[in-house]
């Protein structure tokens, strides 16, 4: 009985970690099986530097990239660089220098419009394979916390 109390939070993440990273996952797929490339011109780079709470010491780091548009004779700006709404946070700033020197000193990218929405925009269409790592990872817990239960049960 106690391994079922100590495992089932256990699967209970894992099983949740699953759900969300399969339902970004295809979110994003979603996204991008819509949208259109236009040429966009890099107005602003740079490394955002962001705290995590007041009460937290600890800081993150968020790729700038603001760009400039054309669709359908109107012009448009975005900050974006993936597909999903939310900003891409990293704790050091070695990978978000990568993602930026991309972009640095650059005139002409292309970005990734959605027509239904002209105003949403973004830069990398590759490289948001983190959604599928939470589902791998939460099924590994779910799958190890049964594995775990049952040879418990069965000593």
């Amino acid at each position: 009985m106690i391994e079922f109390l100590i495992g089932f939070p256990f699967a209970l993440a894992g099983l949740w970690l699953t759900y969300a990273g399969v339902q970004e996952y295809r979110s994003q797929r979603r996204v991008l099986a819509g949208t259109v490339a236009v040429d966009a011109r890099v107005v602003e780079t740079g490394i955002e530097e962001r705290q995590r709470s007041p009460a937290d010491d600890g800081a993150y780091f968020v790729p700038h990239v603001r760009y400039q548009y054309e669709f359908e004779g109107e012009t448009y700006e975005s900050e974006q660089v993936y597909p999903t709404r939310t900003r891409v946070g990293y704790p050091y700033r070695d990978p978000v220098r990568e993602i930026v020197t991309r972009y640095e000193g650059r005139a002409s990218v292309t970005a990734h419009v959605d027509p239904a929405q002209p105003d949403v925009a973004f830069l990398e269409v590759e490289g948001m394979n983190n959604p599928l790592l939470f589902a791998t990872f939460g099924a590994s817990l779910t799958l190890l916390t049964g594995v775990y239960a049952l040879v418990l049960s069965f000593a």
